[in-house]
């Protein structure tokens, strides 16, 4: 069995899209070599969009670590574990909450003034993780 310790290290806002409400997500994490995990999500439900982005670390690591030597199966199982996953999650949280306050900002203008610039806003955001 493998174990593969994982590191998130950054996530940012790649783009995004006004007409459907969806984001870019690049999320940047260490297995100790860097990665870029890039999903597209529409804010909403955090708790499944977190679970989802973990668990595509998860099954992107395994995929990438995993060996078969067409006898042995168990002894290739790849283990990924996330470092500080429980702040990890909270601070992933905390950003989806600002994305979603920015695209709240973004559809309550009503007028053209600074548009731009909350769209701007919104995709220069970026948060490091511990």
């Amino acid at each position: 069995m493998k174990i593969i310790n994982v590191s998130l290290k950054e996530i940012a806002v790649g783009s995004f899209t006004a007409h459907d409400e969806s984001v870019l997500l690049n999320l940047v994490y260490h297995d100790p070599n860097q990665n870029i995990l890039k999903k597209t999500i529409i804010v909403g439900k955090n708790d499944s969009i977190i679970s989802e982005l973990l668990k595509d670390i998860k099954k992107q690591e395994q995929l990438k670590h995993f060996e078969f030597d067409g006898e042995r199966f168990m002894d290739t199982y790849v283990h990924v574990i996330i470092e500080n996953e429980g702040t990890a999650k909270k601070e992933l949280s905390d950003f989806l909450n600002s994305v979603s306050s920015k695209i709240q900002e973004i559809k309550n203008k009503k007028e053209s003034d600074d548009y731009l610039t909350l769209i701007g806003s919104l995709l220069r955001l970026k948060q490091s993780l511990s």
